[in-house]
């Protein structure tokens, strides 16, 4: 699990699929961030966006230094945006008046089977 809370961390990921849609997905939260980003800015991302890497267990995930969360049960059977574009699953959960998490997952064989199931059905 890779958490960005950043600009500049997000410019430090190595080139993939998940960073062009990240860099993707903050150009469509805020026309501010293209300067910013062209500034080499280190401007927040208005709150913690989340990698899951091939690997992580999506029943024992932490979205902060929590108690560890089963992104496979009930209480995560919703969500307030879902897509899969371009090789990248994109979620948003607005847990509270501040946001929530986002969670963008690489479209990869790696993804457990219940899983991908679980967020194409929140697509």
């Amino acid at each position: 699990m890779m958490r960005i809370g950043s600009l500049k961390e997000l410019r430090q990921m190595p080139d993939s699929t998940v960073k062009m849609r990240m860099e993707a997905r903050a150009l469509s939260c805020d026309d501010d961030l293209l300067a910013e980003m062209e500034e080499e800015s280190d401007s927040p991302l208005g709150g913690d966006w989340y990698l899951l890497e091939e690997g992580d267990d999506p029943r024992n995930f932490f979205f902060d230094e929590g108690s560890p969360v089963d992104l496979l049960s009930d209480d995560w059977n919703w969500c307030d945006f879902a897509s899969l574009e371009e090789g990248c699953f994109f979620i948003f959960w607005g847990t509270n008046d501040a946001g929530g998490p986002c969670l963008f997952v690489a479209d990869e064989p790696w993804i457990p089977a219940e899983f991908r199931a679980k967020l194409v059905e929140l697509i």
